[in-house]
This record gives structure tokens, sequence and C-alpha cells, in this order.
């Protein structure tokens, strides 16, 4: 997948996934992710935009509710399947999102909005989601 801007951060967690998936496994912003879960209702839909391997859509799906995680990165995108085989992961740019307009109850960035370059693709991302 081509996305301009990205080709060097997509190489690089394509290239390291699996050391990346293995250093980040046990660190999170637990207590912050769990308290956006007690936020929202019961079976919300959520999108965790750059789910990476799936780490916070697997705490997602514990609290109940019903993550959909999206990654530029092919090679996490499939650590996510493989670890996680009952959450939807698609491989795809959130500045394109695949989804309609108003599809999610709430959205997860953790990690991910650092990677634009620009407040304006920040921006764009987030007219994504809403």
């Amino acid at each position: 997948m081509k996305i301009r801007g990205f080709e060097d951060t997509i190489n690089w967690y394509d290239k390291n996934a699996e050391s990346y998936t293995k250093a980040i496994q046990n660190y999170s912003s637990f207590d912050e992710l769990n308290e956006f879960v007690s936020l929202l209702p019961k079976k919300a839909i959520v999108l965790d935009a750059g789910c990476a391997a799936g780490r916070d859509a697997a705490v997602m799906k514990r609290g109940g509710i019903k993550p959909i995680g999206i990654d530029l990165s092919s090679n996490l995108i499939k650590i996510a399947k493989k670890r996680y085989p009952k959450i939807k992961f698609i491989q795809g740019n959130f500045l394109k999102l695949p989804f309609e307009i108003g599809s999610f109850d709430g959205v997860w960035t953790h990690a991910s909005l650092l990677h634009f370059d620009s407040v304006k693709d920040v921006k764009k991302a987030l007219s994504e989601f809403y």
C-alpha cells in the first residue's frame, strides 16, 4: 500500500513488526484506556486507529466494547489477526477511512497521530472520524 509521506514509517513497522509487538506488549496507558472504555456504552463500536498488533483493541473487547482496528502496516495487521481472531482488523489509512461517517461511538488513537507531519493531516484524520 503506497501512502505518500508514510513510506518510511510503514517500512519500519513492517520490518520490525515482531520486535515492536514484543516491546510494547506490556506497555500501555491502561489507566487512560480503561477510563476511555468506561465512558462508552457497553457494546459501543470503537475504531482503534493505528492499532498496531491489536493490544489495545483486545483490552477494549474484554471491556465489552466492539473494536475495529486499522493500521497501515500489513505485518502488524497480520499479527493482530493471528493473536485476536475475534476482532476485526484491516490494513488501511485513516486519512481515507473505508467506513461511513458516524459508524463509530468512539475513536482511540493512542500513539498514532504523532506520525503526521502537519496539523492539516491531523485535522483531516479527525474529520474522517466524525
